[in-house]
């Protein structure tokens, strides 16, 4: 081999060595700290179809507060907020319990004390002393006359909008801090007079400066009419909706559904009263997002997940968030 050729095969081996050493750097450029970071982020979370058939599965037997499927229902909705990464309100973990009281099971006379839950995160704000409390009811009325009640628009699409925006407003905050918190509820006992939500509500009074609600109850549904913002308190009471905070709530709320080409009512019914009654009759400003006819198919066999639209669904979704990021602070300021 003569001269100019060993050079040539030289420069050959360094070239090669060279390679070999890049390609092997570069598997191991991420380290492992990073990567167990990387996949902890990658959370699965359910979308809104998901979350209603699952809600309005056997397993979870309509969720009526007295059953087991409660309590299930409770426990899923516990372990996406744990996976969301949302924190605690007031205590170490997600669950709410307060007691309410009913009657014995054998005897209608008697009254007795009951334990159930509530599930509540939030997302802290830069400032805590002002909150937007976003909720949704997750029991049902359970199995009537032998034939379960499947609850899909009464009220897993609540919860499947409820956990929706506490995804993409978590994602939204670590971004942009809000300037107030968020408290997501997920109010249970609404079926049976408002329980839940009537704790709760007791429970943070006094805990902020100034808060208001929005609450959703029974949306998406295929044969649909107008979206209410409702309140149904004052109907209820024979008094007027006319405050300025209120209109505030209702204006600012109307311009983005119909920004996202939903048609908005502000006619009050009492049939289509929810947990936005136990914030407006502590005094809170509260508004419930409900559809106009729900009442001829919510609490039969009829209301199972086939009767949702869940493009209707995505934009009710997005009108609410569009408000939290564009107006959210409107009652604040």
């Amino acid at each position: 081999m003569n001269k100019k050729k060993k050079t040539i095969l030289l420069l050959l081996l360094v070239l090669t060595s060279f390679f070999i050493a890049c390609s092997t750097y570069n598997k191991k450029s991420i380290p492992e700290s990073e990567k167990n970071i990387i996949k902890d982020t990658e959370v699965n979370i359910p979308n809104k179809k998901e979350i209603i058939e699952k809600l309005s599965s056997d397993e979870f037997e309509g969720r009526f507060i007295k059953n087991n499927g409660n309590k299930l229902a409770g426990e899923y909705i516990y372990n996406i907020f744990s996976n969301l990464k949302l924190q605690s309100f007031l205590k170490t973990n997600y669950y709410h319990i307060y007691s309410y009281e009913d009657t014995a099971d054998n005897d209608t006379t008697i009254k007795i004390k009951r334990e159930a839950s509530n599930i509540i995160g939030k997302i802290s704000g830069k400032e805590s002393k002002n909150a937007i409390i976003i909720s949704a009811h997750f029991d049902h009325i359970g199995i009537q006359s032998g034939k379960l009640i499947r609850g899909a628009l009464d009220n897993a699409s609540g919860v499947s909008v409820l956990i929706s925006l506490a995804d993409k407003l978590k994602k939204e905050s670590s971004r942009n801090s809000f300037p107030y918190d968020i408290i997501f509820a997920a109010f249970n006992g609404e079926e049976v007079g408002l329980t839940g939500s009537k704790s709760f509500v007791t429970e943070i009074s006094g805990v902020y400066d100034k808060l208001y609600n929005i609450n959703i109850d029974s949306v998406g549904y295929k044969d649909g009419e107008d979206i209410v913002l409702n309140h149904s308190f004052n109907k209820l009471h024979g008094k007027s909706n006319s405050s300025s905070d209120y209109d505030k709530l209702y204006n600012n709320l109307k311009k983005y559904f119909e920004i996202n080409n939903l048609t908005t009512s502000k006619v009050s019914q009492a049939y289509l009263s929810s947990d936005d009654y136990s914030f407006q009759e502590k005094g809170y400003t509260s508004i419930g997002i409900i559809e106009k006819n729900v009442k001829k198919i919510i609490h039969t066999t009829n209301d199972i997940p086939e009767i949702i639209d869940y493009n209707k669904l995505e934009l009710i979704e997005k009108s609410i968030y569009d408000f939290v990021v564009g107006s959210g602070d409107c009652l604040f300021k």
